[in-house]
């Protein structure tokens, strides 16, 4: 579940509040779509809300996500101007004829990823490995992954894979900060329900953005991946209410 053992979750009032409203629903097991709304707002709010944490100055850091995204849209962008051999060969992945779909998934992730030297960085490492299930999860082969990715960013546009991505982290970053509480208090088998639910709802609401909203087209060939990147992570928190 890309869990992290030994964190505390910061201590403010407005935390405190959070956490016992968590534990409460939790004792039922899995959450509504309502109830889960509500507790992913008020994390988002706990934490600083959207444009604090897209500014990175959230209580809970979501930096590596935002550097992660912008070698991943950077990765992305190329595929679409130059197309998808070339932009693994912009990543210095020497060669991936030969490999099964996993082994390329892993080594691209590996090459998008941050180090993981922090929790953060494995939040964000843990939510680009379902991002890449997501993409490539019909492939067969890795000669399948080149009409694969290009579809995938024709049907999602660059915008969309990246939400799909800061919604998976935001979901990975709540099991860091609350898992171990959850455990404690309602055992596993609750905290994994809990946490299903919630699941479902973060990944429901950026499918819904995607397939109802038009999405902003961005030139790829800004340098500034950064700030396009923060604006994303902003408008994807935005969507739960932050």
């Amino acid at each position: 579940m890309g869990t992290s053992t030994g964190y505390d979750a910061p201590t403010t009032p407005q935390w405190g509040d959070l956490k016992s409203d968590i534990t409460r629903l939790a004792r039922d097991g899995k959450p509504t779509s309502e109830q889960s709304r509500e507790i992913i707002r008020k994390y988002i709010n706990s934490n600083g809300g959207s444009r604090n944490i897209s500014q990175g100055k959230g209580i809970v850091s979501s930096n590596s996500a935002q550097r992660t995204a912008s070698k991943l849209s950077r990765f992305l962008s190329d595929v679409k101007q130059y197309g998808f051999e070339e932009a693994v060969h912009r990543l210095h992945i020497n060669s991936y004829k030969g490999m099964d779909v996993l082994e390329f998934t892993l080594t691209l992730t590996d090459f998008l990823s941050e180090s993981a030297t922090s929790l953060d960085d494995a939040d964000s490492r843990n939510a680009l490995s379902r991002l890449m299930e997501e993409l490539f999860d019909d492939a067969t082969n890795v000669e399948e992954l080149n009409s694969m990715l290009e579809q995938k960013i024709d049907e999602f546009e660059i915008e969309g894979i990246l939400m799909k991505f800061f919604s998976y982290y935001l979901y990975e970053q709540f099991c860091r900060v609350f898992y171990e509480r959850l455990v404690t208090r309602v055992g596993d088998i609750k905290a994994e329900s809990f946490l299903s639910g919630i699941f479902e709802y973060i990944t429901s609401e950026v499918q819904l953005m995607n397939s109802e909203e038009s999405l902003t087209l961005t030139d790829w060939g800004s340098a500034d991946l950064n700030g396009i990147c923060s604006d994303i992570l902003h408008r994807t928190l935005t969507i739960y209410g932050g």
